[in-house]
């Protein structure tokens, strides 16, 4: 149990190194850093879901995004070369995801204590 937690932590850190990469090289169309702070922060707490909580829907977010991004900037390559690079970038993040280790991560129930007011209990009753 703790191999996997391992690996699937180093996956989602190597999926958010990517996420880094990815933010700096992007031109968003401003010369402020804004946008890119704002992606980074997003990507950031979707990741952290993913590792902490063990969310599949922030996992899926993370992923489709990601592989929208590396199909654009794919298209994108035809022109520009540096949107090859952007692309690997992006499908940096969404690969480590789809490894094993990361899905059985997701698919096991959380188990620490931060996570027990969101889990319903079987002895908990309904009665007012």
């Amino acid at each position: 149990m703790s191999q996997i937690l391992h690996n699937s932590g180093r996956l989602i850190a190597l999926s958010w190194a990517f996420l880094a990469i990815q933010v700096s090289i992007s031109d968003y169309g401003t010369d402020s850093p804004e946008p890119g702070l704002g992606w980074l922060v997003i990507g950031s707490v979707l990741l952290f879901l993913v590792h902490r909580r063990r969310s599949r829907i922030a996992r899926g977010l993370v992923i489709v995004l990601a592989m929208t991004g590396a199909i654009g900037c794919a298209i994108a390559s035809f022109t520009d070369a540096s949107s090859a690079f952007l692309s690997v970038t992006f499908l940096g993040q969404a690969l480590p995801l789809l490894t094993p280790a990361v899905r059985r991560h997701v698919q096991r129930p959380a188990t620490d204590d931060a996570s027990a007011p969101f889990r319903l209990s079987s002895t908990t009753s309904a009665s007012p």
